[in-house]
C-alpha cells in the first residue's frame, strides 16, 4: 500500500490530490492502492471522473465552492471538503438527491477569505445537523504558511469539542509538506499532491 510509502497509519485516510494530473497518472496512483482523489476544479474534476467512472475511486472537491458550481458538485463528487458558508450548505442540501457526505472548511488562517470563521462554526454546524440530506463527517483546514502547529492543534481541539455532540469522524488536515505534523497532532485524512505525483513538469 502506498500509505506506508509515506509513514502514513492506516487509520488515516490517504486522499491523492490530482488537480492537473493526467488520467494516466490517476491510474498508476491507483494501481498502488489509492481509491481517494482530490480536485480542486470542478469542470476538470468532471472530465476526469467521467472518463475514470468504471474505476472505484471516492472523488473530493477540495477546493473552494462557488455558489454557481454547486449543483455539478453535488452531481460528481462523493465528498464536498470546503462546505464554509450556509449559504453553499443550503444549496448543497436542495440539489442533493441522496444524502451527501460533506466536511466543513475551517478558517485557521484569519488572512484567507475561505473557511468559516471559528466564532461562527457552530452555528454553522447547527444548521447542517438540521439538513436531510447533508452527512457532516468532520472538519478540514488549510493553515497559514507559519502554522507551527498551532492552528493544527487548534483544529484537534474544535473536532474533540463537537465530535460527540454532532458525530463527527474525520480531521482533514495536512498536505505535502506538513501531513506527518498534521497526523502528530490528530488529523485522520491527509491531501497529498506533489509527494505522490511529483513536481508538475
Amino acid at each position: 500500500m502506498i500509505n506506508k510509502m509515506f509513514d502514513i497509519p492506516n487509520t488515516v485516510t490517504l486522499v491523492a490530490v490530482s488537480k492537473t494530473r493526467t488520467v494516466s497518472e490517476i491510474i498508476s496512483v491507483y494501481e498502488k492502492g489509492v481509491r481517494n482523489f482530490g480536485e480542486n476544479y470542478i469542470q476538470e474534476g468532471i472530465s476526469k471522473i467521467k472518463e475514470l467512472s468504471s474505476y472505484d475511486i471516492t472523488w473530493h472537491f477540495i477546493g473552494h465552492l462557488q455558489s454557481n458550481k454547486v449543483k455539478l458538485a453535488v452531481e460528481y463528487f462523493d465528498v464536498i471538503q470546503t462546505v464554509d458558508s450556509i449559504k453553499i450548505a443550503s444549496l448543497i442540501n436542495k440539489y442533493s438527491t441522496t444524502v451527501k457526505k460533506i466536511l466543513i472548511q475551517v478558517r485557521t488562517d484569519i488572512d484567507k477569505k475561505s473557511g468559516c470563521p471559528i466564532n461562527e462554526l457552530e452555528h454553522l454546524l447547527e444548521f447542517c445537523s438540521s439538513c436531510k440530506k447533508l452527512d457532516v463527517l468532520g472538519f478540514m483546514c488549510i493553515p497559514s504558511e507559519n502554522n507551527n502547529n498551532l492552528e493544527f492543534k487548534q483544529m484537534h481541539s474544535l473536532f474533540l469539542k463537537f465530535k460527540d455532540k454532532y458525530h463527527l469522524s474525520v480531521l482533514s488536515m495536512g498536505m505535502s509538506a506538513d501531513y506527518l505534523d498534521a497526523i502528530s497532532c490528530g488529523s485522520n485524512m491527509v491531501r497529498l499532491g506533489t509527494k505522490i505525483f511529483g513536481k508538475r513538469k
